[in-house]
């Protein structure tokens, strides 16, 4: 047993040592960036696309097919602009891509929401499970009341009080 636990140990420390952590991704991240204000969207609905990384100067092309603008990079490299999906794009998921016609481009996801605004039904109507619980509850409870109510014999064979011990059963 000893000698299975020193082995175990062993396995244990050689398993530590061969395994390397993982390298740490750069910070900050280089390269082009966009981000959306929101990105759960509704056809028609007005939001902000902003960018960091691009070349000053160069002009970003935005679209989710169709088009959505065009923005104007700043000289430190960001771009903030004003945007509205349009009417028709397809509901599920889609992207917001900006590119400024050369190498430079990024893409975020987007989820085209359609039909009624709001929360999503998750659930259904709990009023008649609500009431079906209540009234067996309230069956339960006047049972157990009922069975602390009822008459207790105190030995075997023994009469229930009010009965005469000599009476004959009723026909």
């Amino acid at each position: 047993m000893p000698r299975l636990l020193l082995i175990l140990k062993m396995a244990l420390l050689a398993a530590v040592l061969v395994v390397t952590p993982a390298a740490a991704q750069e910070y900050p991240p280089q390269g082009e960036e966009i981000f959306l204000s929101d990105v759960s969207l509704v056809p028609g609905e007005s939001f902000t696309v902003s960018g960091a990384g691009w070349t000053p100067g160069s002009t970003v092309d935005l679209r989710v097919n169709p088009p959505l603008g065009t923005a104007t990079v700043a000289a430190d490299g960001t771009f903030a602009v004003g945007v509205t999906l349009p009417a028709d794009t397809p509901c599920g998921a889609g992207a917001v891509t900006g590119s400024n016609g050369s190498d430079e481009w990024d893409s975020v996801g987007i989820d085209v929401v359609c039909g009624a605004a709001g929360l999503a039904a998750t659930g259904g109507d709990v009023t008649v499970g609500a009431a079906l619980a209540a009234v067996l509850l309230a069956l339960g409870g006047f049972l157990v009341y009922r069975s602390r109510r009822r008459p207790t014999l105190s030995a075997p064979g023994a009469q229930p009080p009010g009965d005469t011990a000599g009476s004959a059963p009723a026909p």
